[in-house]
């Protein structure tokens, strides 16, 4: 009898795969998720950049809010990929250098 997890996995194509995989641990891991405000210090783009990306892509975020402020919260493994594909690879490698 397969898990639950195996289960979702053998329910869902190739393509949707990274999506189960985040939803079993990525979001959870040390320094894979980016809040907003941190994207923007890390990589330089702004918070509309990341709303750009969350629709079309199909980008994964989660809300939150601190002391009433709300944010957004991404997977720094997506976010990269979308700054890479809209960006250029050299922008990604400059500000990953910088940091």
């Amino acid at each position: 009898m397969l898990g639950s997890a195996e289960e979702s996995l053998n329910d869902q194509g190739a393509d949707d795969i990274w999506r189960v995989m985040a939803e079993y641990g990525e979001w959870n891991r040390k320094g894979a998720v980016l809040s907003d405000v941190t994207t923007h210090m890390e990589y330089g783009v702004t918070r509309d950049f990341i709303v750009e990306g969350i629709h079309p892509t199909n980008f994964e975020y989660r809300e939150g809010a601190v002391w009433g402020n709300p944010h957004l919260r991404v997977l720094r493994r997506q976010l990269e990929i979308y700054i890479a594909e809209k960006l250029g690879a050299e922008h990604l490698m400059g500000k990953k250098a910088q940091v």
